[in-house]
């Protein structure tokens, strides 16, 4: 397994954790986020490739951290580094 995998999938919503919240609730769905080794390292490396940063990481309950960025067009996506263990 590649240690940054792609997992896709596209949901417009104005609050990202409300939005999957509500999800799980209603159709049972399990949620996989874009899963990276270290947060800090790819975002200096998506800002010298022509990304922006929309929320800055952020530590999680539990000790995983999280990352929003948008792509050269536009395109916003999110990774998650995992707690470490």
């Amino acid at each position: 397994m590649s240690s940054n995998p792609v997992i896709y999938w596209e949901l417009a919503s104005h609050d990202a954790l409300k939005t999957v919240e509500f999800l799980k609730k209603v159709f049972d769905w399990d949620f996989e986020y874009d899963k990276v080794d270290d947060l800090d390292t790819k975002v200096k490396l998506i800002e010298e490739n022509g990304g922006f940063i929309v929320d800055p990481p952020l530590d999680l309950p539990g000790g995983s951290r999280i990352c929003l960025f948008n792509e050269p067009s536009g395109v916003t996506l999110a990774m998650i580094q995992s707690a470490k263990k």
